[in-house]
């Protein structure tokens, strides 16, 4: 076994530094309950909403699981009560209704049909309430990834968090109608409130049919404004010569990369390690990609590991069940010739948003490093926002009210997915800086998986995770054929 001591900072190395951070969205108080299933202990909880969520097969309750799962809790009296009334109310009127002729059916039936929904209503809140879990028959697959999630991938990456994350963004953003002075805290560019409308009332409707069109081209079932997007940043420490964990040293072995904290501070008569933490709370543009052109374009890369659904379960049930680890730095990245459908589905929603901040920087004026991205994989889905805390001038707001389908336009264009550079990224499927790479500290996954040719045919593959020969079918191809 070799040894290597720790790569120390020489007396060359340059003063600039790279910090340790992370980032997750803050969802204040409004999402907790979702949020809980997350926490070391509430594996099953997260086993339901993912099942849930995503169409997995459950086991039938029955009248004895909802009895037991309510024994014993004094929250649950009156519940306990209502479920049994209904339950006797559907036995006593299917009973009476076998015997009867078809006129005198209806009143019973509409009887009948009430109970089993205040009986479906009753379990569904002791649901949402944690209190009742139903037994759920998940894949192997999907059960390893679940079980080891926190080795397998940073928090960032993590599929099931981020999925958890996105139903509660849905949840307390996405799907709130209500609106306070004409403004709603998500605006769907093909639902526009009072403040995004077109001063002439006749051209809303105009507007927004062009915009769907547009999206339908693009592959996009919804794209819209949330118009405070709040995120939580911090950093914990640095390190200098390299941004990653290890440093390839010219002998041939990985050094690793002193991680230096940051120069302590005095509290209550102790010295403490400082975490430096901004929150922020901005504007974002949020975009989800549609589920039967994904299913497509997934298909159509003849991976080995692609999967089938069956029944009711969603894109978003295989995808959890083929998902790579992937850890903070994405720094041991397979260079294949089976590629993981899995990095294949990640590649196109970077590549996208990546795409969207150039366009949005070019629209609206701001800098491509005040932008930054966040990627929810298993829902196809991802949010450009504004990165800073600087004040917000409503740079998105104004971009789509000047712009919006011109930029919608503009991404559909061939010359949005080319090259100004040369041959070298083309020839080897990547992406460069004079394309869609971004300045790292707006980018979430440090500029790696990423590739033109995911979103439009170029003549190869893409880059290092798939080195088979031949090319591939460019997402915006498969949707508009």
């Amino acid at each position: 076994m070799t040894e290597v001591r720790m790569q120390a900072t020489p007396y060359r190395a340059s003063s600039a530094y790279y910090v340790k951070s992370d980032l997750f969205i803050d969802f204040k108080d409004g999402g907790q309950q979702l949020l809980t299933r997350l926490r070391p202990g509430r594996e099953e909880e997260l086993k339901g909403f993912i099942a849930t969520q995503y169409g997995f097969a459950a086991a039938p309750l029955s009248d004895e699981d909802v009895e037991a799962a309510c024994r014993g809790k004094d929250e649950c009296v009156r519940d306990l009560d209502n479920y049994r009334t209904a339950s006797n109310t559907i036995r006593s009127t299917e009973h009476l209704i076998e015997g009867m002729q078809e006129p005198n059916k209806a009143v019973f039936k509409s009887l009948l049909d009430q109970a089993y929904q205040n009986k479906q209503g009753i379990v569904s809140d002791l649901r949402r309430r944690l209190i009742l879990i139903p037994t759920i028959d998940l894949p192997l697959s999907v059960l390893a990834n679940l079980r080891d999630r926190q080795s397998r991938f940073a928090s960032k990456f993590d599929p099931f968090r981020l999925a958890v994350e996105h139903a509660t963004l849905r949840q307390n953003r996405l799907d709130v109608e209500k609106s306070e002075n004409g403004k709603k805290k998500y605006v769907s560019f093909t639902r526009l409130d009072q403040d995004l409308s077109p001063e002439a009332a006749d051209e809303t409707a105009v507007q927004q049919e062009l915009t769907g069109n547009l999206l339908n081209k693009l592959g996009v079932a919804d794209m819209g404004l949330i118009r405070e997007f709040d995120l939580c940043s911090f950093s914990f420490g640095y390190s200098r010569m390299e941004s990653t964990p290890v440093l390839h040293d010219k002998r041939g072995m990985n050094m690793p990369v002193r991680l230096n904290l940051f120069p302590p501070v005095k509290v209550d008569d102790r010295q403490k390690a400082p975490v430096y933490v901004i929150q922020q709370s901005n504007e974002a543009i949020y975009v989800r990609l549609k589920e039967q052109v994904v299913l497509d374009w997934m298909r159509s890369l003849d991976c080995h590991d692609m999967f089938t659904l069956s029944g009711e379960e969603k894109l978003g049930a295989g995808i959890l069940g083929v998902a790579r680890p992937m850890g903070a730095f994405l720094d041991e990245l397979p260079q294949s010739s089976a590629p993981p459908v899995y990095f294949y589905l990640y590649t196109l929603l970077h590549s996208f948003s990546h795409l969207l901040m150039k366009h949005i920087s070019e629209y609206s004026g701001l800098d491509p490093g005040s932008l930054g991205e966040y990627i929810f994989p298993a829902d196809l889905a991802f949010v450009v926002y504004r990165n800073g805390t600087t004040m917000d001038l409503g740079n998105l707001c104004a971009l789509w009210r000047n712009s919006g389908n011109a930029m919608l336009m503009s991404m559909l264009n061939l010359k949005a997915t080319q090259c100004g550079t040369g041959s070298l990224c083309t020839h080897r499927g990547g992406a460069c800086p004079d394309c869609l790479m971004v300045p790292e500290t707006s980018c979430i996954a440090g500029n790696k998986l990423l590739s033109r040719a995911v979103l439009r045919s170029i003549g190869s593959r893409a880059g290092r995770i798939d080195t088979r020969p031949g090319t591939i079918r460019g997402y915006f191809d498969v949707a508009s054929s």
